[in-house]
């Protein structure tokens, strides 16, 4: 069987799909919201610190499974990254998903739309450990610059 979608020869074949377009999505992609939030922490740091994610795509029987990792990046002290946490999601449904934000977390938090997904990035950035990340690393950088 021979893949591809080259172009066809015979016109006598009509389009099978619905005259209707398939609309603006109503969802934004995970990865949308992260990328977002990373260039985010490059404003409020002024650049000292970035936000940097990577997205991986494991294929799994038939269906896709997404992962986004989400680092604190420092550029000043040779890009060194710290991992904050990553999520895990299907390519379809993208609903639920699950934010692992420790490496060694074997109890994800689920997620189960858009908004309890905001809200838990919204803990995970306020909360005292992602804090104490950014200060050390914002401390760190900026003595490199004072040298």
């Amino acid at each position: 069987m021979k893949e591809g979608n080259a172009a066809m020869t015979n016109t006598n074949i009509e389009s099978l799909w619905p005259e209707e377009d398939f609309g603006v999505p109503e969802i934004t992609p995970p990865i949308v919201i992260l990328r977002h939030q990373a260039y985010a922490l490059g404003q409020k740091t002024r650049n000292v610190l970035e936000g940097a994610v990577v997205q991986q795509i494991n294929p799994s029987g038939g269906s896709a499974y997404l992962e986004e990792t989400f680092y604190i990046q420092a550029p000043l002290l040779g890009g060194y990254r710290y991992y904050l946490f990553h999520v895990n999601h299907k390519a379809f449904p993208i609903y639920p998903l699950n934010i692992y934000s420790d490496e060694r977390q074997q109890k994800p938090i689920k997620v189960d739309d858009e908004e309890e997904f905001r809200g838990a990035l919204r803990q995970i950035f306020a909360s005292e450990k992602t804090k104490n990340v950014i200060q050390s690393l914002l401390a760190q950088s900026l003595s490199e610059t004072a040298s």
